[in-house]
């Protein structure tokens, strides 16, 4: 699926991202490098059906390191190199995370 993001240069951009689960196995791919803490939201939101969630960074292109709120008023390198919104990691993980429950609800 494709998930629409706005980029701090306020032009749109499009992040490719998908998921699928084999049982109680859940994975998601990412074109970038996730902050923990959006893997870790994307895991808590389906612990309830997934037994493991797996995250494969740079599946489908490279769009470098993508800010988590948690981390945006740290800093940093990987905040200030980003060239998208500091919401946007949390608004991908939980757009896997809305993916991988649909999974297990159909």
């Amino acid at each position: 699926s494709n998930w629409s993001l706005s980029r701090i240069s306020s032009s749109p951009g499009i992040i490719g991202i998908s998921a699928f689960s084999f049982g109680d196995v859940g994975m998601t791919f990412v074109p970038f490098e996730q902050f923990d803490s959006n893997a870790k939201q994307t895991r808590d939101g389906v612990a309830d059906l997934y037994e493991v969630v797996f995250t494969a960074a740079y599946s489908n292109g490279s769009h470098s390191y993508i800010p988590s709120a948690y981390a945006a008023p740290h800093g940093g390198y990987e905040v200030y190199s980003s060239r998208y919104v500091d919401s946007t990691g949390d608004d991908i993980a939980f757009a896997l995370r809305d993916a991988l429950r649909a999974m297990k609800n159909n």
